[in-house]
């Protein structure tokens, strides 16, 4: 409808904002607009004319401008509450001169209902009204609807700027009491700032997220770091609270298609806006993007019905026995619908649903680590039960199903090394672990998270191959007693009946920079099974690695062994080493055909009973590829490693795009090299 249009039709109802908010009375609760939806120009005279009232209560959630209602001196004519803080309150509620009210938002329509949560009147933003005298809700949902349903009066802003969303956005003029006019830009809000350790626990997360799943992210450093590298992705999914310019980009590059939802295919699904005027724009009247009420999208039950539900949540600490806690300051309530109990719900209902928990190893400062002994303190919660995959930039651990001495053990894996030692030590003490409980040495404990990656097989069969984690001794323990008792002798050269404790420690917590130990798994992330292995030990006298490998009666004749026999060679060959070497047992005649198609130039010298492999790597120097880079530090690292390898080379190439881009090539801990690049044919 055009604006002369609706106004002539509306004459009895348009006001100027003075006269609209003439209407409130003293010790009334006034509604806001969420977030970047907020009718600026009626907030900013009610701001003008706040002195006039008395003990009136405003409520606003994820408010992004100051328009000075939460002052001192308004203490008693305004007092801010809000359900969930935004940039505006958030000093004034750490002050107390505004309150925080802790409720479930997905609830205040339920709260509204009952009377628990009275809205006299309603302040909100809309487009310009149709030609059937429709409004859209624009960029903000969420409780909106529910709100504008309870008011007892309404009070609109109608804006051109802001945006027709498709979805349950639509609100009839009829609904609302006085119309202003006042078109203007609406508020934008930037993405968070990146830094190196977010963009490398956004890289460990990314590496855990497959195509075509459903993907919801809080609003942030690490999410918007982790959608970083998701552009490769394939037909992935939106099912979120906030949508922001970085869901954008990824739509924009292809990556999400939401073609593979089992509810609003080929549709993203929102219940609020947040970012720049690009994305404000790219909403207007977009039948890709849906927006529903926060009821709706954040229920549990709508959640769980995508399959593949991934929810990645930010947490601000977490203790050895998997207590996880957030919100332990304001900054982790501002931007976030403190939806992190929702989503965690609903993705665990969700068939083959992941929830992954990200967090710095250490306090922004350095000197706490964030993983901790024992939990006190307040905070916002996760109990031990539903807390799955843990992130921080030193790799991820899947605590699910797994004992307290299992989860102290893998959380000390991805700790700070500084704070490793004392995690341990700690652990003792609470007797989560025993007192021969060891860890991998300081010096060679950073897991190298490189080394991951997926190959399926000539038969389909998917194997995802990763270096040795401590969590890994029950699964290699389990691959052991599977074996037949010949497997057994010609692997481990004699008759032995168990793997004890102090020999899974030392299988499974390794020095990462002398000894490399790949293992291949299958099936679900939640239950994987290791169905081979494959390590070498560095012996400095010769700078050769001593190499062992064993793949499952069930899974060879795959060529598993073959690929991982190579591939083995190649890590070798990658750090340094001069060769490998290995004993076979003469009557083990598979693995002697196997080694002697992987390495056919190796050296074979057959002595008491065994047949001794030698693989010599070229000592020469070999050209490097221009543009094979390698970047990395104990905390920030990608490498590429020349064609062929299944290292990732146009990840790395982007990797160092990004760092320049964002100035990070300037921070001391990052140095970039060429390294040397990996042949086929010499190898």
């Amino acid at each position: 409808m055009a604006r002369n249009s609706w106004q002539s039709s509306n004459l009895k109802k348009i006001v100027s904002a003075q006269e609209a908010l003439s209407n409130i009375r003293n010790g009334q609760t006034i509604f806001i607009s969420t977030g970047c939806a907020e009718p600026v120009l009626l907030t900013k005279t009610l701001s003008e004319m706040a002195i006039q009232f008395y003990d009136v209560q405003i409520i606003h959630l994820l408010s992004q401008i100051d328009q000075g209602l939460a002052r001192s001196e308004y203490v008693n004519s305004i007092r801010c509450n809000t359900f969930c803080v935004g940039t505006a309150v958030e000093a004034a509620v750490s002050e107390g001169i505004a309150d925080y009210t802790p409720i479930n938002i997905r609830e205040l329509h339920i709260a509204m209902a009952r009377g628990i949560v009275v809205i006299d009147i309603a302040l909100i933003q809309v487009s310009t009204p149709d030609s059937q005298g429709r409004c859209s809700l624009g960029i903000s949902v969420d409780v909106v609807k529910a709100t504008v349903d309870n008011a007892k009066i309404v009070i609109a802003q109608v804006n051109d700027n802001m945006p027709e969303t498709m979805g349950c956005t639509d609100i009839l003029i009829d609904k609302i009491d006085y119309l202003v006019a006042g078109d203007a830009p609406l508020i934008e809000v930037k993405l968070p700032k990146l830094d190196p350790i977010s963009l490398t626990i956004g890289r460990h997360i990314a590496n855990l997220i497959r195509d075509g799943m459903t993907l919801h992210f809080d609003c942030c450093v690490i999410s918007s770091a982790t959608m970083r590298y998701l552009d490769t992705k394939k037909d992935l999914g939106i099912h979120t609270d906030i949508f922001t310019d970085d869901y954008l980009r990824l739509l924009k590059s292809g990556a999400v298609t939401n073609s593979k939802k089992k509810i609003h295919k080929d549709k993203s699904i929102a219940t609020t806006v947040l970012g720049s005027k690009e994305l404000y724009d790219a909403v207007d009247k977009n039948p890709d993007i849906e927006l529903y009420p926060i009821e709706y999208v954040n229920d549990p039950m709508t959640i769980s019905q995508n399959e593949n539900m991934t929810s990645i949540l930010s947490i601000q600490e977490i203790d050895l026995s998997g207590l996880a806690r957030s919100e332990i300051d304001c900054s982790t309530k501002k931007f976030n619908f403190l939806s992190c109990a929702d989503f965690n719900n609903g993705t665990r209902f969700s068939n083959n649903g992941l929830v992954i928990m990200a967090l710095p190893s250490t306090t922004s400062d350095g000197q706490k680590s964030t993983i901790v002994p024992m939990m006190s303190g307040r905070g916002e919660y996760s109990n031990r039960q539903k807390v799955d995959i843990v992130v921080t930039e030193y790799g991820s651990v899947n605590l699910y199903g797994r004992s307290i001495r299992e989860r102290a053990v893998s959380l000390i894996s991805i700790s700070h090394p500084k704070f490793r030692n004392w995690l341990l030590k700690e652990a003792k003490k609470l007797h989560y672990v025993d007192e021969k409980q060891i860890i991998s040495p300081e010096s060679g404990c950073v897991y190298p998270n490189h080394y991951e990656f997926y190959h399926t097989f000539s038969d389909g069969l998917e194997v995802f191959f990763r270096p040795v984690k401590p969590l890994d001794a029950k699964g290699l323990q389990r691959l052991f007693y599977t074996l037949s008792k010949e497997t057994i002798r010609l692997r481990y050269h004699g008759s032995i009946k168990s793997l004890s404790n102090e020999v899974l420690q030392g299988l499974t917590n390794i020095d990462y920079n002398k000894d490399m130990a790949i293992l291949g798994l299958i099936g679900p992330r939640s239950n994987p099974q290791i169905i081979t292995e494959a390590r070498y030990s560095y012996n400095p006298i010769n700078n050769m690695g001593d190499f062992d490998f064993l793949v499952s009666e069930d899974y060879r004749g795959r060529g598993i062994g073959l690929f991982l026999a190579n591939y083995l060679k190649k890590i070798a060959y990658a750090r340094g080493l001069s060769g490998l070497y290995g004993e076979i047992i003469l009557n083990n005649s598979a693995v002697i055909r196997l080694l002697a198609q992987a390495w056919p130039t190796a050296e074979k010298l057959f002595d008491s009973g065994v047949c001794k492999f030698t693989i010599r790597f070229p000592e020469e120097d070999v050209k490097r590829p221009k543009d094979s880079i390698i970047i990395y530090s104990s905390r920030f690292n990608d490498f590429s490693y020349g064609e062929g390898h299944p290292f990732r080379p146009d990840r790395a190439k982007s990797t160092l795009e990004l760092i320049i881009k964002e100035d990070f090539d300037k921070e001391p801990w990052i140095r970039i090299e060429e390294p040397m690049m990996i042949s086929k044919k010499r190898l």
